[in-house]
């Protein structure tokens, strides 16, 4: 009975791995719509006193596509359990073993899937983890110890506590419907060394996945801590201490200002190997809001990954683009290549955060020098936008945005009266701990 196929295919809702599942994203064959269908394979699982599986089938799953109704068929492992995760619904599935006659005469002359790509390439996915170790961003404002290794350990010392008020936040969510939150933010105190007391502001992206760990979570304040341009004070840096305070920077950036600006020739350096650029590309890729960022930097900066990424992954970059898995913060750099000057950036009417040098976006020992300065808005639009002649982005600020907080007064819950915050008041809150 174990090896019938009649007793297996009854219980393969039983065998299906859920961890095997893969999207894969295609075009229809004739609009060319964008599409993703999915695939999941089988397990052995225990039954009685030994095992049963797995037991994949090989077929086609016929579909047809939402946007000008054309019937295709695209060949998957169990397409019984094969479906269309978007710009496609699926009419019916055809097993290959005990297909009849007619099913594959179907199969012979019906239009396929040819152009396709796994999802997993998708390469404006993100990555939330901060770096915890290294030279603090944010030192005491009494004694100008580090911080950083202080707020994660009173962030860890709460993190269930905070996970557990997110999740019941996403409980209600998905009852009630609506707009999901931009952020999830947390207002946690801690006490330095010296005794002074302060008030840290750690935040990341709201997902409905709520499967994140601590380091998931980015300190994008402390309320007490020296003025950053008193931290990162002017001087001589490795690449490597650039980079870091750079990728520390930009989720602190994300969440209060409306653009970030990564103005910067190089991307690497000339000598790297493929994998060595795309690695660079891929870091910065992943840390960064592409609705918020407006990355300038020289044409064949844009060129030379392109040609990386296709001798590194073997797979032709516009195979990407085509698939809408290129990366959004490249499709959209605007190409300059008349400059030299290193600008990392962000803007709001409130005024502006300038960290600008002589490093390009690059980690190693050897030395660059860097400042961090604030201004207001105009001036850096008159002192650094208009001489690269790059156009400052206007924000879009007609939809409600809001966010959750999850304060220690509260006990991390999602529903007290001032637990709702809205991206007007997130600068005030996190800068000056002004409570709604």
């Amino acid at each position: 009975m174990l090896k019938d196929k009649k007793f297996l295919r009854s219980i393969k809702s039983n065998l299906l791995d859920f961890d095997s599942v893969k999207h894969t994203n295609s075009t229809c064959p004739s609009c060319s719509g964008l599409l993703t269908y999915s695939q999941v394979w089988t397990h052995a699982v225990p039954l009685a006193a030994t095992h049963v599986g797995p037991f994949d089938e090989f077929g086609w799953s016929i579909g047809e596509c939402k946007v000008c109704n054309t019937e295709f068929l695209v060949d998957v492992v169990n397409p019984d359990f094969s479906d269309f995760i978007s710009g496609a619904r699926k009419v019916r599935f055809i097993l290959e073993d005990g297909a009849s006659e007619a099913d594959l005469r179907f199969v012979s002359c019906s239009l396929r899937l040819e152009d396709s790509l796994d999802k997993n390439l998708d390469m404006n996915k993100r990555s939330y983890v901060y770096n915890y170790e290294g030279r603090s961003l944010y030192e005491c404002g009494n004694c100008s110890a580090g911080l950083d290794q202080q707020v994660y350990g009173a962030l860890l010392g709460v993190f269930e506590r905070l996970r557990d008020g997110s999740y019941s936040y996403l409980n209600w969510s998905m009852k009630s419907g609506g707009l999901d939150p931009e952020y999830i933010i947390s207002r946690l105190p801690i006490v330095c060394g010296c005794g002074a007391s302060l008030v840290a502001y750690v935040g990341k992206p709201y997902s409905q996945d709520h499967n994140f760990a601590a380091s998931d979570f980015s300190i994008l304040n402390v309320v007490g801590s020296k003025k950053l341009h008193d931290a990162m004070k002017p001087g001589i840096y490795s690449k490597d201490q650039v980079m870091e305070w750079l990728y520390k920077l930009l989720p602190r950036w994300t969440v209060l200002f409306d653009t970030i600006y990564l103005m910067v020739p190089f991307v690497g350096h000339l000598y790297m190997k493929p994998e060595q650029v795309v690695s660079v590309w891929e870091a910065l890729i992943s840390r960064v809001d592409t609705k918020k960022v407006r990355l300038v930097t020289k044409k064949d900066q844009i060129n030379i990954f392109k040609r990386a990424y296709r001798e590194h992954y073997k797979v032709d970059y516009s195979q990407l683009e085509k698939l809408k898995l290129s990366p959004e913060l490249v499709n959209g750099a605007v190409v300059n290549s008349k400059f030299h000057a290193k600008v990392y950036a962000a803007s709001s009417l409130f005024g502006c955060e300038v960290y600008s040098g002589s490093a390009n976006l690059l980690t190693g020992p050897s030395k660059e020098v860097m400042h961090f300065s604030e201004i207001s808005q105009s001036d850096f639009e008159s002192s650094f936008l208009k001489p690269l002649g790059v156009s400052a982005v206007v924000p879009d600020h007609a939809q409600v945005k809001y966010s959750f907080l999850l304060d220690f007064e509260n006990d991390f819950s999602a529903f007290d009266r001032r637990s709702t915050i809205y991206s007007e008041g997130y600068y005030s809150l996190i800068m000056h701990d002004a409570l709604p």
